[in-house]
C-alpha cells in the first residue's frame, strides 16, 4: 500500500511538474552555491579617553614678607605680617615670601614676570615659603601644583615697585671766602649733610694740579641721617707754592 501510494504521489508531480525529475537530478549532480555570509562594514569606535580630573580652585589665605635689606643702608629686617603681598623694597634686598592655601598643594613656585620661576619650599600641604632678590619692576604669581601632579598658576598679580636710593646732599658753607689764599692760610667752612639711609663719614675731596686726595674729618658711628659741623683746612699741610690751583 505504502508502495503504491508513493507511485500516485510521483505521478502527479510529473504531472503538474513536468521537468521534476530532471531538476532534481540536476540538483544532484550539482548542489546549489549558498551565498557567502554577510560581512559588516561598520567599524568599531575608539574608546575615548578619561577626561583629566579638574583642577583646584586655588586662593591664597594669608601672606606674610620679611625684608632683608642690603648690608650698606643698615636698616634691621622687617617682617609684614597679613601683607597684601606688594613689595616696595631698594634693588638688592631679598624678601622671604610665606604664603597659606585653602587647599592641599604638592609644591609650589613663585613666578616673577612671567617668565622667571623660583621654587618655594614645603613647610606643611598648606604652607610654602621662598625667596626673591629684588632686581627689577614687576609682579609676582603663585604656581601650585595639585595632588596628581598638574600645576595651575593663580591669576592674582602682586606687585614690585623699587624704591630709589636718593644720593646724599651736602652743603659748604665759608667763613671767610676771598679770591686767593696765601699757601699758609687757614680756610674755616661750615657744612651740613644729609642721606636717607645715614651718614658713616665725611670726606674732604680736593684736587692740587691735577691729583686728587681725600681727606676723613669726620666719622659717624650711629647711622645718623643729617650731620652739622664745621672743620678748619690749613693749607700750610699741603705745601703749595706759587701758582698752585686748588679744587675742593
Amino acid at each position: 500500500n505504502i508502495l503504491i501510494a508513493i507511485l500516485l504521489l510521483l505521478g502527479l508531480a510529473s504531472s503538474f511538474l513536468p521537468d521534476f525529475f530532471e531538476r532534481g537530478y540536476r540538483n544532484f549532480i550539482s548542489p546549489p552555491l549558498q551565498a557567502p555570509p554577510e560581512i559588516s562594514t561598520a567599524q568599531t569606535a575608539p574608546v575615548a579617553a578619561p577626561a583629566p580630573a579638574p583642577l583646584p580652585t586655588y586662593k591664597i589665605t594669608e601672606l606674610t614678607l620679611q625684608y632683608n635689606h642690603p648690608a650698606y643702608t643698615r636698616l634691621q629686617s622687617s617682617v609684614i605680617a597679613k601683607s597684601n603681598g606688594k613689595i616696595e623694597a631698594l634693588p638688592g634686598t631679598e624678601v622671604k615670601i610665606t604664603a597659606k592655601s585653602n587647599l592641599p598643594t604638592s609644591g609650589a613656585e613663585l613666578v616673577v614676570n612671567e617668565s622667571d620661576t623660583y621654587a618655594m619650599s614645603l613647610e606643611s600641604d598648606t604652607k610654602f615659603s621662598g625667596n626673591l632678590i629684588i632686581k627689577e619692576q614687576g609682579f609676582y604669581q603663585f604656581r601650585l601644583q595639585a595632588q596628581d601632579g598638574q600645576k595651575v598658576t593663580l591669576p592674582t598679580k602682586y606687585p614690585i615697585t623699587l624704591k630709589k636710593d636718593l644720593s646724599p646732599k651736602i652743603v659748604l658753607l665759608l667763613a671767610n671766602p676771598k679770591p686767593v689764599y696765601q699757601e699758609s692760610d687757614r680756610i674755616q667752612f661750615y657744612y651740613e649733610g644729609s642721606d636717607d639711609f645715614g651718614i658713616q663719614k665725611i670726606d674732604l675731596v680736593f684736587d692740587v694740579n691735577g691729583k686728587t686726595t681725600r681727606r676723613l674729618i669726620k666719622t659717624l658711628k650711629d647711622g645718623e641721617t643729617h650731620v652739622k659741623d664745621g672743620y678748619g683746612w690749613n693749607l700750610a699741610d699741603l705745601t703749595l707754592g706759587p701758582g698752585d690751583q686748588v679744587h675742593y
